[in-house]
């Protein structure tokens, strides 16, 4: 059994003139006919397994200085800690699930078991989502 977190950001969906209180519903009929379908993706699968099996055993001050160094990169030229959460066939299927998405979904981003990015459809501010609601509600 693998375990692993999933997040996608659906900012640009658009349901025309439905309520606030009407959009739960659409946003869990997609969730379930479109995203939770990446799930079962071999790729996706092996790429959490592997970075859970790798940061495990890491200190918080492991993840604190990796998400730091995350953050002094974003926008640099040299990003040693970014380029292989972006650069990877994890990465490439996380992009064309945005594309597929025609707007409705705006980023994508895998965590491992930490919280810590796998892999992502473009750069996220920080490295570490451990931190972050939308780890802790979906990790449990």
């Amino acid at each position: 059994m693998y375990k692993f977190i999933l997040s996608a950001t659906a900012l640009s969906m658009t349901f025309g003139a439905a309520h606030a209180n009407d959009l739960r519903p659409a946003l869990e009929s997609y969730m379930q006919s479109e995203i939770s379908t990446w799930a079962d993706d071999p790729r996706l699968v092996a790429a959490v397994t592997a970075q859970n099996e790798m940061t495990g055993g890491y200190t918080q001050g492991d993840i604190d200085a990796l998400d730091q160094a995350w953050r002094s990169e974003v926008g640099a030229a040299e990003r040693p800690t970014i380029t292989p959460v972006i650069s990877n066939q994890v990465a490439d299927f996380l992009r064309e699930q945005v594309a597929a998405s025609e707007g409705r979904i705006t980023e994508i981003f895998v965590m491992d078991a930490r919280g810590l990015n796998v892999a992502a459809s473009a750069p996220t501010s920080d490295f570490w989502q451990g931190d972050e609601e939308r780890h802790s509600e979906t990790n449990g």
